[in-house]
Order: C-alpha cells, then sequence, then structure tokens
C-alpha cells in the first residue's frame, strides 16, 4: 500500500482517566475497493471546472450529467460519475475549464483527567495565551474561528469548542452528508492541538478554546475522495465570513487543478490555511512536498515537522514517551517529514498529545500534528495583533516573522537536519531568542507620513465658442407604442443567464409570458439576492408573494438572501413577501438531508406542499425517486417545520419518464387538476416527446402510487422562443 498512511496498521496511544489503551487499527477497511491509497485514481468519477456565470446543475444535466457534488463558492462546478469519453467530450465544450479524475485523499499522520502542556505547544513557547492587547485568555469568546477539514471532530469532547460543521464523506459513490462527529480521532487530534480548551483537564491547545469548525471529507479510515475534500472548502468559503482560519492535515502525492483553484478563491475569500506537508513515500523518508497537494500549493501555509520529546529547545531528551514514535533526535527535523521550497514553516509533529476520539487523548506523530499548531497560532496572531492583512500563506508567514512569531532554524530555539537549502523559520509565541525570533514586547510605531500636498492645476483657458448652425427640422416620428402585456398564462425561470423575446433574464429572475409577450415578474438582485443564488424551483402564491427555493446552500450569515441570517439549504423552501425573505420551510425537519434530496420543483395545492427532489427521496417511510412527486400534507411551516402526513402523487416511471434525464424540474397544478411538466433533459412519454426548454401536460390524471394520464399535449415550445440553448428551471401557472 503506497500514500501517507502505510503499512498494516498503526499503533494509537489513548488515555482516558489514566486508563491507558493499545489499539490496533486496520488501515482503510472503509475505503472503496478499486481505490484506495492517497493519490489513486477512482475510476469512473470526474470533477469538472466551470467557467463563471455558468450554472453547475443546470449545466451538468443540460450535457446528460448526474452531478452529485456541486460547487458554488470556492470554485464553480461539479463531480460526477461518467464515462472515460464523456469526460473528454466535456473538456471540450467552451463552457468547461478543467476536467480532472477524481482521487482519493488520505490523513498526514505518521503513526504511532489531568491537564498537561502538551510538547508540540510547549516548544513553540504557546502555552500562555498572549497578551499583547491586554488579553488574558483566547477562549470561547475570543471571536476565532477555526475549520478542520479531516475526520470530523468528536462533537462532545469536554476539551473541544465545536461551534458546528458539515459531512462531506465518500462512500464509494458520492460525498455523503449526515454528522461531523469524528469517527476515527485523526481530526480530534488535530484540532486538539489547535485550540484544546485551557480548562483543567486533558491537553492546551495553541489558541486555547477557540471555535471549532468539523468539516468532515474522511471517512473512519482517514480516506476520502478529492471532489469531497474540494466540497468542503467549498463550505467553508461560503462561510468566510465566521471562518478566519481553516487546517488540512490530508493529502496525497497527486495534482488538483480543481482543488487549486478552490483554495485560490478561499484564500482570496480571506481564509488562511495552514496544510500538512506530508510525511514522504513507503520508505519513511521525507519526500519533496512539491508533488504533494494541497502542501504545494503557492497560496497556503505548508507546515513540515520536527521532533521535539521535552518542550524545550536545546535538545536534552532523545526518546518519546511512547517507543514507536522516535522519528529523529530531539531537535532535529522529522525523519518522515516532506521538505523542499513550498514548505514556509515548521512546528512539532513528533509525539504530540491532544484530544481524541470518544472523549479520549492520545499521543500522534506526523506533518498532520505539526500542521495544526501553525493554524493555532496564525488564530492567535490575528486576535492578538489585529492583523487583518492578505490571507495568501506566505504572506501571512511573512507578517508574523516581521512581529517576532518566527524564529529561525539556525537561532538556539531552532532545529536541525533540514535536508533542503530553503530553511523555513520555526513558529514560535515566546521571548526572543539568541539568532532571532520571538515576539517584540512594545511594537515600534510605524512614522504617520507626511502628505504631500496636490498641486494646484494651471487653469485651461475656456474656449470662446463656435455658433452652432441651426439644423434643417426632422420631421419628428410617430412612435410605435410598446405593446402591454396582457394577463400571464405562464411563469417560469432559466437554468443560465439569457434572453428571452429580447428580454434579458438572470437565473434569479422569474418571467411572466402571456402567450406572446415576456417581462419581468420577479428580479432577483432588485430583491437583493446575491447572483450566484439560482431560482431552480418556485410557487407564486398572489401578487409579491412566492414561495422559491435555490441549487446552492447559503451559509449563516453570508447576507445572500436579506433578511435571512440562517444557513438555508438547497432542501429549503424561501418565502418572498412584500418584498423581504423568511424562511418557509426547513426539508431537513422532515428527511431531506441528502445531497439527492434538493428540492427541484413546488407547487402549493389546497395548502398542501407538493414536491420533487433532484435526485431519490425518503421521507419517514416514504420513498421515491428525481420523476416522482410527494406531497407534504397539512404542512406546519417555519423554521420548525413538519408534515402531518406525506403521500405519493405522482410516479413518474408509471408515465415511462424513467431515462436519466427525465427528472421533473418544473410543476404546476391547474385548477381543473392537469399536470404541467418540465423535465431536466428531453422527455418522452405516450405519443409525445419534447427537450428540457418544453412544457408538457398530464391531461386528466390518475394521482398516486399508480399513476396514469388520459393524454399528453405540448404546452410550451421554448425552442420557438430561443431557448433551445437554456432550460426551464422551474415554471408555475397563473
Amino acid at each position: 500500500m503506497s500514500g501517507w498512511l502505510r503499512g498494516f496498521g498503526f499503533l494509537v496511544t489513548l488515555t482516558l482517566a489514566g486508563l491507558v489503551l493499545l489499539l490496533l487499527l486496520s488501515p482503510f477497511p472503509d475505503a472503496p475497493k478499486t481505490a484506495t491509497a492517497a493519490g489513486d485514481v477512482i475510476p469512473g468519477r470526474y470533477i469538472v471546472v466551470l467557467r463563471a456565470g455558468v450554472n453547475s446543475a443546470g449545466f451538468a444535466a443540460s450535457q446528460g450529467v448526474r452531478a452529485d457534488v456541486t460547487y458554488s463558492y470556492a470554485l464553480n462546478g461539479f463531480a460526477a460519475p461518467m464515462s472515460d469519453a464523456a469526460a473528454a467530450a466535456l473538456s471540450r465544450n467552451p463552457n468547461v475549464l478543467s476536467v480532472e479524475p477524481d482521487r482519493i485523499v488520505t490523513i498526514d499522520f505518521h503513526t504511532n483527567p489531568f491537564e498537561t502542556l502538551p510538547y508540540g505547544v510547549d516548544r513553540i513557547d504557546a502555552e500562555t495565551p498572549g497578551n499583547t492587547t491586554g488579553n488574558t485568555s483566547v477562549g470561547p469568546e475570543a471571536g476565532i474561528d477555526t475549520a478542520i477539514i479531516d475526520t470530523g471532530i468528536d462533537i462532545d469532547h469536554p476539551d473541544l469548542n465545536v461551534d458546528g460543521g458539515v459531512r462531506y464523506v465518500w462512500n464509494g459513490s458520492t460525498c455523503g452528508s449526515g454528522s461531523f462527529d469524528d469517527d476515527n480521532g485523526h481530526g480530534s487530534h488535530v484540532a486538539g492541538s489547535a485550540a484544546a480548551r485551557d480548562n483543567a483537564i486533558g491537553v492546551i491547545g495553541v489558541a486555547p478554546g477557540a471555535r471549532l469548525w468539523a468539516v468532515k471529507v474522511l471517512n473512519s479510515s482517514g480516506s476520502g475522495a478529492l471532489s469531497c475534500v474540494n466540497a468542503g472548502i467549498d463550505w467553508v468559503t461560503a462561510n468566510a465570513a465566521t471562518i478566519e482560519v481553516a487546517n488540512m492535515s490530508l493529502g496525497c502525492a497527486c495534482s488538483n487543478s480543481s482543488g487549486n483553484t478552490a483554495l485560490t478563491n478561499s484564500v482570496n475569500a480571506g481564509v488562511i490555511y495552514a496544510v500538512a506537508a506530508g510525511n514522504g513515500g513507503a520508505d519513511g523518508i521525507g519526500d519533496d512536498a512539491s508533488s504533494s497537494w494541497p502542501a504545494n500549493h503557492p497560496n497556503v501555509i505548508a507546515v513540515s515537522a520536527f521532533a521535539d520529546y521535552n518542550g524545550a529547545p536545546g535538545g536534552g531528551s532523545s526518546t518519546c514517551s511512547v517507543s514507536s514514535q522516535n522519528y529523529g533526535p530531539d531537535d532535529s527535523f522529522a525523519t518522515f517529514s516532506n521538505y523542499g521550497s513550498v514548505v514556509d514553516i515548521a512546528a512539532s509533529g513528533v509525539c504530540i498529545a491532544s484530544t481524541y476520539s470518544g472523549g479520549m487523548y492520545a499521543t500522534l506523530s506526523g506533518t498532520s500534528m505539526a500542521s495544526p499548531h501553525v493554524a493555532g497560532a496564525v488564530a492567535r496572531f490575528k486576535l492578538e495583533t489585529g492583523y487583518s492583512g492578505s490571507a495568501n500563506g506566505p504572506d501571512v508567514v511573512a507578517a508574523m516573522t516581521a512581529a517576532g512569531w518566527t524564529t529561525p532554524q539556525s537561532g538556539s530555539c531552532g532545529f536541525t537536519g533540514d535536508p533542503d537549502s530553503s530553511p523555513e523559520p520555526l513558529v514560535w509565541l515566546g521571548a526572543p531568542c539568541s539568532g532571532g525570533g520571538g515576539l517584540t514586547p512594545t511594537p515600534t510605531p510605524t512614522p504617520t507620513p507626511t502628505p504631500t500636498p496636490t498641486p494646484t492645476p494651471t487653469p485651461t483657458p475656456t474656449p470662446t465658442p463656435t455658433p452652432t448652425p441651426t439644423p434643417t427640422p426632422t420631421p419628428t416620428p410617430t412612435p410605435t407604442p410598446t405593446p402591454t402585456p396582457g394577463p400571464p398564462i405562464l411563469y417560469f425561470s432559466l437554468i443560465n443567464n439569457g434572453t428571452v423575446g429580447g428580454l434579458s433574464v438572470a437565473n434569479e429572475d422569474i418571467v411572466a409570458f402571456d402567450g406572446t409577450y415576456f417581462s419581468s415578474y420577479f428580479d432577483g438582485s432588485a430583491a437583493g439576492l446575491n447572483s450566484s443564488l439560482v431560482v431552480d424551483a418556485f410557487a407564486i402564491l398572489g401578487p409579491d408573494d412566492i414561495l422559491m427555493s435555490f441549487t446552492t446552500d447559503v451559509g449563516a450569515g453570508s447576507g445572500y438572501i436579506p433578511g435571512i441570517s440562517v444557513a438555508v439549504d438547497d432542501s429549503d423552501i424561501v418565502h418572498y413577501q412584500a418584498g423581504g425573505f423568511s424562511l418557509y420551510f426547513d426539508g431537513s425537519d422532515i428527511g431531506l438531508t441528502t445531497s439527492s434530496e434538493d428540492i427541484d420543483a413546488i407547487e402549493l395545492v389546497g395548502g398542501n406542499i407538493h414536491l420533487s427532489t433532484t435526485g431519490s427521496f425518503t421521507v419517514n417511510g416514504l420513498s421515491g425517486a428525481d420523476e416522482d412527486v410527494f406531497v407534504c400534507n397539512n404542512p406546519t411551516t417555519g423554521s420548525t417545520s413538519a408534515c402531518g402526513s406525506r403521500s405519493l402523487y405522482f410516479d413518474g416511471s408509471d408515465v415511462s419518464l424513467t431515462a436519466d434525464g427525465e427528472d421533473i424540474d418544473g410543476l404546476a397544478v391547474a385548477a381543473n387538476g392537469n399536470i404541467y411538466l418540465s423535465t431536466i433533459t428531453n422527455f418522452s412519454v405516450s405519443g409525445l416527446s419534447g427537450a428540457d426548454e418544453d412544457i408538457f401536460v398530464c391531461n386528466n390524471p390518475t394521482t398516486g402510487s399508480a399513476t396514469a394520464c388520459a393524454s399528453w399535449t405540448l404546452f410550451f415550445d421554448g425552442s420557438q422562443y430561443g431557448l433551445s440553448f437554456n432550460d426551464l428551471f422551474a415554471i408555475d401557472l397563473p
């Protein structure tokens, strides 16, 4: 087996109330059988990056591809299963920037009630919270938020302040959602080094008590897919207004152009990333980190590891208390650590005691363990100095160095044995060491520059005007009156920005059609919606009164939906009324929690909510597919939503809507009971076929588990109005 997690097993030492347990864990028992090691390609799965402005879900559907992960913040694109031929064809599409195979990534650690000062924290002199601003604590109220992109975090650990999180874990077919609790231990260990509480139990982190966000992208064996890691970065970027620092103690010896795009955009959004440099190859010796992602990304802080066994500089102790974790002499470069010019900073990564899953504590080694020391130091640096400069990793390290928050390898607090010719500094939060480094108690104020006076410009002479000759009058033409649209017969939204009937339409807008003319009914940007939002389902209740759902998850406090401060998922429904927005229906409350259960059609009939989803759904015993419609009867709406009962309204498979592209994405029910439908790609039913820009009608339907239509008719042919290269994404009737 290759990759950074090697061997037939690894030893982890766990401590709980003085009890020591040795567990032999087999690596990768839950990983896909066809791709298990870091960097392995996942057969038949690709990551696609699109140009800005192209709707990822809609584009994928228009190409006959079923995207199971979409990206909207850190990058624009999706991940999906597809053949090599389909991937090659997509790569030639002018809307596509890149197509690459999905790959396996793994955690970056090498091996293997009291309150202990861990050697890693002690070695960088971070045990006492800094006081450059007079603070004596950087606990939960300090306003520092750090994301741990890893195996999750033990959400109940008494030594960790977990504020929330998300799950994107590769399950062999997609990036599954659900609990972000740690079922491995690695993520909890990383979290503790960064931010374990100073609370008289367990251990202390570099930034004690900082708020932690668990971004679970790796499974119980510590492996996952690049596409899921990208989704985690995308989520962090969506929440960049809250999350200031992120740690990634994972990677692979592989390229990841989509991940590079995601990281660049996330850093540009203001998130500082500390990442593990990696742990070398199967020989146990470190390699050049330039071949390891994400360490080779130019905008992150790549962290190497050195060995320390006593929490103090200058050598002195030769072994770790856990005999299996001796990776070089005290205060020397760790034998397993990657190195090279892409590495920005070093921290202790050998014999590190920290928090672990199950409320326990463990001693681990690896660049995984070094990186969170830097993440915690960056959080402290931002808090204590008020740093608000660039989030670009090398710029952050330069600012820390200038302020005395690093110390050189060659100084008395440094270490030896770095195998390259570009010695990175050591993160350092203590007093200055001989040879440089250390916090300067009173920074020298920067003098205020004397402003340079702006010269008074020489006045330009006013030219003498030339008389304008009187023109020969031109007869005024009689204007042609602009036609007034009649009463609408149809409302719709588009999957991509475009033009219909001379009307320019964005995909956050709703269009009204009277049978001849098109007009704007709802202007999303004028209502304050962020332009990245796409209306993929709506139901018009009355004038200035609309229910709608979006393709994109919206983070809490993002400001993307005016008036809504809570997170809004793509399985939720928002109410727009009298110019304001509110949460109308929380899909997760009725069990719509997976990526396939995103709402893509809404209709309200008799107060009951009719819904279709982007994929298969299960809600309290009722299951169906993406061509089906189910009903939430007697609903309770608002932040705590419920259905009195659930029933199947329309079974698409009964009427031959069975192909992959025949997913219902537009639904309206007329007063006479006829069902108006649109699909994500071309459709074919008895005696009628059409495209994704069309609307067709199930006349005199029999609804329920044995659905039937007495006849089918075409209601709207989008190709007649120039929509052949777009898609009706949602529909409703007056």
